[in-house]
């Protein structure tokens, strides 16, 4: 865990997971619009690895970022009303909580289609889109 979510730390996990990764592996990396994630120095790393692309979630679809619907069950069942004396409370109880969901509720997500499927529901919207604004 870092203490600050800067571009700093951002690439510092890149780095991490391009360690780990066969050259020439295409990687797609789906993020959120944080200003960290879109740095100058994110952009120039990312030009230096062809294979890897990144893709942006709608602002609007905070519903669909598994993360943001994580951090916001913590907050109801964990964080909301919580009095802690120091930070290291509160990263405790905060581990503490994902440790139990990760006992309890985790499991693989196992995506049931096919890219392209998803491909031609996003042209179809688009055309639906164009044809009512018309």
């Amino acid at each position: 865990m870092v203490e600050r979510h800067r571009s700093e730390e951002f690439l510092a996990l890149l780095d991490r997971v391009a360690e780990g990764t066969e050259p020439g592996t295409p990687v797609h990396v789906i993020l959120d619009n944080v200003s960290s994630h879109e740095s100058v120095e994110v952009s120039r790393w990312l030009k230096e690895r062809r294979d890897w692309t990144f893709h942006f979630a709608p602002a609007s679809a905070f519903r669909i970022n598994a993360v943001e619907v994580f951090f916001s069950k913590l907050s109801r069942q964990r964080l909301k009303q919580a009095i802690f004396n120091s930070l290291d409370e509160c990263v405790a109880a905060t581990e503490g909580c994902a440790e139990r969901r990760n006992a309890i509720d985790a499991r693989p997500f196992r995506w049931s289609r096919k890219p392209d499927d998803f491909v031609e529901a996003w042209k179809k919207g688009r055309r639906k889109l164009k044809e009512s604004a018309s």
